[in-house]
């Protein structure tokens, strides 16, 4: 599914953590992986908010420590039989990692979403915040505290849908991941509460709030049953769940509930008035699920929800 897969590592276990998702995930030894560090343009003195530029020559140290450093995770993945070369960089990390991806043609960046801060050590979380704003490829995150898989299948595919084409631009990456694992995907939407301009909107339709509720929930339902014809058509089991609630506390729940493998999803959707912003549903769900997130960054375009 993926020919060529950028992995950033700063060099401590932490980010380390994706490399075991990363050979559950790939298909085939084909597959290139690229370990990938950046020597950053200044070093924390006394405090973080005290920075000292680093000489070329402790530019040129600090990339030879990292390739070194590289070529023995290159070593290790070799062992499970994965192929991987190494390449450094200096400056600015997250725009390095997307410049890279770019310039190498990626078509997946891994990473986790949190690394060890302190002297020489990037700010995992802000910089995976900004790659997956501005990376044009699919980012594969996992948290660091996120527990290593205990096996090496993937069998249960979790993507949250709101009924736009925006969200929907996950589903032929959850498809095509699916096909390859033989696994199902659970289609998730969730009936959001009605908000106060709704609620005060009944008055003059004389609709209860709980009609309003169930005809969402039946367009909700239909929706994704004729989502789950595409899957049907493509040779993919899929199961629906539609549920009252708050997107993102659905979607962590379901993942426990029906012991997900992972989450396939746009960074943006929209829902009725809301939208699914990276700020609000994706982000809820990155710094607290489970298991690895697969985001795939949707531009915007025009047409109706369904």
């Amino acid at each position: 599914m993926y020919r060529k897969v950028l992995i950033p590592l700063d060099g401590s276990p932490f980010a380390e953590r994706i490399l075991p998702h990363i050979e559950r995930l790939i298909s085939s030894a084909e597959t290139e992986l690229i370990l990938f560090h950046v020597v950053e343009p200044f070093h924390h003195v006394v405090s973080p908010e005290t920075r000292a530029g680093l000489t070329d020559a402790e530019i040129t140290n600090f990339r030879e420590s990292a390739t070194l450093y590289l070529k023995r995770v290159r070593g290790e993945l070799r062992e499970m039989g994965l192929q991987a070369h190494v390449q450094t960089a200096h400056g600015d990390v997250a725009s390095a990692i997307c410049d890279t991806a770019q310039a190498q043609g990626a078509d997946l960046i891994a990473m986790t979403t949190h690394g060890r801060s302190g002297v020489g050590r990037w700010a995992f979380g802000s910089v995976a915040d900004r790659v997956i704003r501005t990376a044009s490829q699919p980012v594969l995150l996992v948290r660091g505290t996120t527990d290593t898989p205990s096996n090496g299948e993937i069998r249960r595919i979790l993507v949250p849908l709101d009924g736009s084409e925006l969200a929907e631009r996950a589903l032929p990456h959850a498809t095509k991941l699916a096909q390859e694992k033989d696994a199902e995907v659970l289609l998730v939407r969730a009936v959001e509460p009605l908000t106060d301009l709704e609620f005060a909107g009944l008055f003059a339709s004389w609709e209860s709030p709980e009609a309003v509720y169930q005809h969402r929930q039946t367009a909700a339902q239909r929706y994704l049953e004729q989502v789950q014809q595409d899957l049907k058509v493509a040779g993919v089991p899929s199961s629906t769940l539609v549920d009252e609630g708050r997107a993102a506390d659905l979607i962590l729940d379901t993942v426990e509930a029906e012991n997900a493998d992972m989450i396939v999803m746009s960074t943006h959707g929209r829902s009725g008035l809301a939208r699914w912003v990276y700020g609000s549903v994706a982000d809820k769900v990155l710094r607290n699920a489970t298991c690895p997130l697969l985001l795939i960054r949707a531009i915007e375009m025009r047409g109706d929800q369904r």
